[in-house]
């Protein structure tokens, strides 16, 4: 840490197992900025609230960590699921030169006249389990025109049950997949940039055996969005 005109700034790097962005996001009230990701992160504080924010992140850091050996014990420890990218990455993340990034226009389902519209739209389309469909959770901030549904994909040819099967199952626990809801936009992340994320060992030679399944996935979430699918030109 380093002070200057009554500022206080730091940068930290972190140690193995231990999620330095949660505890710094943890102390947010008593911060002006901070940012980073679960390995390196940075902040900037007035000085009056540094005994306070040192207190609160030990206080934290130690709730962290006995939180993490209680798992392990109830659970096993053989690390965790999906890949390492860093938070600041994934916008800029793809699987190679070509493929669809975080901001894809392939995201973007359909639109609705308003976010209330959007949102039982999506929930009217689950509950009938349009193209073999279902609801797993489902978060809503009206105030914040946010939603977010995971869906599970129950198709027998094309859902999860295939292609889960040539991918394996090592990191299944990044299903189920999301939709989410902005103001009255349906978005899902495209499987392209959504499954080479979660499955990072994924492999060219498996990802061709499953060649059908980003399509498949947006013409299933799409009429779950409500629209009428059009398949997309080749990347």
């Amino acid at each position: 840490l380093t002070e200057s005109n009554d500022k206080i700034t730091g940068s930290a790097r972190s140690i193995k197992d231990f999620d330095l962005y949660k505890a710094i996001h943890a102390c947010s009230d008593l911060l002006e900025k901070f940012g980073g990701h679960k390995y390196a992160a940075g902040l900037t504080l007035d000085r009056s609230n540094l005994s306070a924010f040192q207190k609160k992140f030990e206080s934290h850091s130690a709730s962290i960590q006995a939180l993490g050996q209680r798992l392990a014990k109830a659970l096993g420890d053989k690390g965790q699921f999906g890949g390492d990218v860093p938070a600041l990455d994934l916008p800029v993340y793809r699987y190679m030169i070509g493929m669809e990034r975080f901001d894809s226009d392939k995201a973007k389902l359909y639109t609705h006249a308003s976010f209330r519209a959007a949102v039982k739209a999506v929930q009217d389309n689950l509950a009938k389990g349009v193209n073999h469909t279902s609801k797993v959770y489902e978060v809503i901030f009206p105030d914040q025109k946010l939603a977010v549904f995971g869906v599970a994909m129950n198709d027998p040819q094309h859902g999860e049950g295939w292609w889960v099967k040539q991918a394996g199952a090592e990191h299944i626990a990044a299903l189920p997949w999301e939709i989410y809801i902005v103001n009255g936009t349906v978005y899902a992340l495209y499987a392209r940039y959504r499954t080479a994320l979660a499955w990072p060992d994924l492999t060219m030679g498996t990802f061709m055996r499953i060649s059908d399944h980003p399509d498949t996935v947006q013409e299933m979430l799409t009429g779950v969005a409500g629209g009428k699918y059009q398949k997309a030109s080749a990347f």
